[in-house]
C-alpha cells in the first residue's frame, strides 16, 4: 500500500484557519465606556477624571483665551487636561498656555470651566511660572483626581506637585498642598524633599547632607514646622509663589 504524507495537508488546513480568525484590533480610545451614557430621565453620572486629552479643540478655547496668549502644544498634542473641578458633573479642562507678551513667552495655567452645552467658559488663570514648562510640555504635567489638580513642575536641580481644589469657601482654586523634590548639588548634598498640607498647616522635610568625615551622604533628622492655613489663590499664582512653598 502506497503511504500518504499527512504533513502538507496538515499544513495547509491550519494556514487556512489562521486566515479565517478575524484579527484583533486596538480598543478605540474615543469610544464612549460602557455604562457611561445618562438615559432620560436619569441623574447626571460624575464626570470621571482624565489626566490627558485632546477633545476639546483649540477652536472651543480660543474664544476665551486672555489677550497675548496660546495654547501650548506638545508632542501629543495640546496640553490639556479635563476633570470635574467644581463638582457640577461636567469635565472643566485645565489647559497650558503661553504668555507671548513675555520677551521669554512664560506658561501659566489657565481653567475653563465647561458648561452644560458643551462650550466653556473662563475661569482661572494662574500668574507666569517661568519657561520651564514649555520645554518638554508632556500628558503628564497636570492630573486631576476627585476634584483635586496637581501641577507638576520640573526643574533642572528640583521638583515640586502642587494641589489645587475648588473650596467653597472662596468660590475659587486654592493651593491645598504640595510635595517638593531637591537634588542637591553634583554629590546629592542638601538633596531631599518636604510635604506640605495647607489644611492642616503643617510641613515635613526630610533632607540629607555630605558628611566629609564618612565621605558619604547622611540624613537629617525629620523637620516638621507650622505653615500658614491661609490658602494661596490659584489666580496669579506665579514662579514667587513656588519658591515660597518649596
Amino acid at each position: 500500500m502506497q503511504k500518504v504524507n499527512l504533513l502538507p495537508a496538515l499544513f495547509f488546513g491550519l494556514l487556512l484557519l489562521g486566515c479565517s480568525s478575524k484579527p484583533a484590533t486596538p480598543a478605540d480610545s474615543t469610544a464612549t465606556p460602557a455604562g457611561s451614557e445618562t438615559q432620560p430621565g436619569e441623574p447626571a453620572k460624575a464626570v470621571p477624571d482624565a489626566h490627558y486629552t485632546t477633545v476639546p479643540a483649540t477652536g472651543a478655547l480660543a474664544g476665551i483665551l486672555p489677550e497675548g496668549y496660546k495654547i501650548v502644544k506638545g508632542d501629543a498634542g495640546e496640553v490639556i487636561t479635563m476633570g470635574d473641578l467644581n463638582a457640577d458633573t461636567h469635565a472643566d479642562a485645565v489647559v497650558l498656555v503661553q504668555n507671548m507678551n513675555e520677551e521669554e513667552g512664560a506658561a501659566a495655567i489657565m481653567v475653563a470651566h465647561a458648561q452644560p452645552d458643551g462650550s466653556f467658559s473662563f475661569g482661572e488663570i494662574s500668574g507666569n511660572l517661568g519657561p520651564e514648562p514649555l520645554m518638554s510640555p508632556t500628558p503628564d504635567i497636570f492630573k486631576i483626581e476627585k476634584g483635586v489638580l496637581t501641577f507638576h513642575y520640573q526643574s533642572m536641580r528640583w521638583a515640586i506637585d502642587l494641589k489645587f481644589r475648588h473650596e467653597k469657601k472662596h468660590g475659587d482654586l486654592r493651593l491645598i498642598g504640595s510635595e517638593s523634590e531637591s537634588y542637591g548639588n553634583a554629590v546629592h548634598d542638601g538633596a531631599g524633599g518636604a510635604s506640605t498640607n495647607y489644611l492642616t498647616g503643617e510641613r515635613i522635610s526630610n533632607y540629607m547632607h555630605w558628611d566629609e568625615d564618612k565621605q558619604d551622604l547622611v540624613d537629617d533628622p525629620e523637620k516638621r514646622e507650622k505653615v500658614s492655613t491661609q490658602l494661596r489663590a490659584f489666580k496669579g499664582y506665579d514662579m514667587d509663589a513656588i519658591f515660597n512653598d518649596m
